[in-house]
């Protein structure tokens, strides 16, 4: 009966040992997992070290909450349950640690893990799952409601951007339909000068009535009427542009002033109101729409989208004593496919 009861407690003694070897050796693999950084890693093999051990330790609770701490993202607790849960988890370990090692002494991971206890607390984050999910829909319905605001004023750009692109004047005609329907344009007989090389190599040229003239002969800016001599300060299309015999933009006056001429203005208060005018199409077409590109080549300022620019010539002129000044914005828009 002896010899039977002994080889009992031997049996019982190689089965506990072997068992705390088994943990060991799943705490090595934890730590292992720890120094990688894998901290989801470290956490299952903690598990797996508590089950085969048949509880936790402090090492094992100290590891668990070093892990957690790291895998915990606040910027997504209100989005994400999981963080939620892992939050819950993780103030719940604290507060285990702690309490499971206050007799120990204050040592430095007693420092540590109360000084994350005491962070965890600044956050001031929700704890009861009923007033979190209340919490979660509201920002939601609040993301939501941006989002459908930024959509609308993506659509008020792009409709605006449409607009200003004058959609119901026809383009991709040759220039005698463009001339029987817009006959105001293209009064009489017209002119041509090549403007550019356009986006393929094919050439781009500027038609205008032979009534105007340019001033900037360059750039095709400052009209004036071939006939008298005045400045045209009208806001209507008076050139359009054609490339590989069909029209593919138009050119307008936007605004002109002169030492002599609309509204009596000076020269800083005319140049006030150019810019004024260039800040206002910034507002309506660049500002509320990514998807609208904008560039400021010298002199001007250049909007495209939807295989269209939009570009805004500045042009400011004024003579040595500096009392015959001019300005004027004009606007051209082309197609770019």
């Amino acid at each position: 009966m002896r010899i039977l009861l002994l080889y009992i407690f031997l049996l019982m003694n190689g089965f506990a040992a072997a068992q705390n070897a088994v943990a060991e050796l799943k705490f090595e693999e934890a730590e292992i997992a720890f120094n990688n950084r894998d901290f989801e890693q470290t956490i299952e093999k903690v598990n797996e070290f508590e089950k085969v051990l048949g509880g936790m330790t402090d090492k094992s609770l100290y590891l668990r909450i070093v892990s957690q701490k790291n895998l915990f993202n606040p910027y997504s607790f209100y989005a994400d349950e999981e963080q939620y849960n892992l939050y819950v988890s993780l103030d719940n370990n604290i507060k285990k640690y702690l309490k499971a090692t206050e007799k120990n002494g204050l040592d430095d991971k007693f420092k540590e893990i109360y000084a994350e206890g005491e962070s965890l607390k600044k956050m001031n984050l929700i704890k009861d799952k009923k007033a979190w999910l209340k919490e979660k829909k509201r920002r939601e319905d609040e993301t939501e409601a941006r989002r459908k605001y930024e959509e609308e004023l993506r659509e008020e750009c792009k409709n605006n951007f449409k607009e200003y692109t004058l959609e119901s004047l026809r383009t991709g005609v040759s220039i005698e339909e463009f001339q029987a329907q817009y006959p105001d344009i293209l009064t009489g007989k017209y002119k041509s000068a090549k403007v550019s090389e356009g986006s393929q190599g094919s050439a781009v040229y500027i038609y205008y009535s032979k009534n105007i003239n340019f001033e900037d002969k360059k750039n095709f800016v400052f009209p004036y009427n071939a006939t008298t001599g005045k400045p045209i300060y009208d806001k209507t299309v008076h050139a359009v542009f054609v490339q590989d015999g069909t029209v593919v933009g138009f050119q307008k006056q936007v605004l002109y002033y002169n030492s002599q001429g609309e509204g009596n203005l000076d020269m800083n208060s005319a140049q006030a109101a150019l810019f004024q005018h260039i800040q206002e199409q910034k507002d309506t077409l660049q500002n509320c729409a990514n998807d609208i590109k904008y560039s400021s080549p010298e002199g001007q300022d250049m909007w495209s989208f939807d295989g269209k620019n939009i570009t805004l010539f500045r042009d400011v002129y004024k003579d040595e004593k500096g009392k015959r000044w001019k300005m004027s914005l004009t606007t051209r828009v082309l197609k770019t496919k």
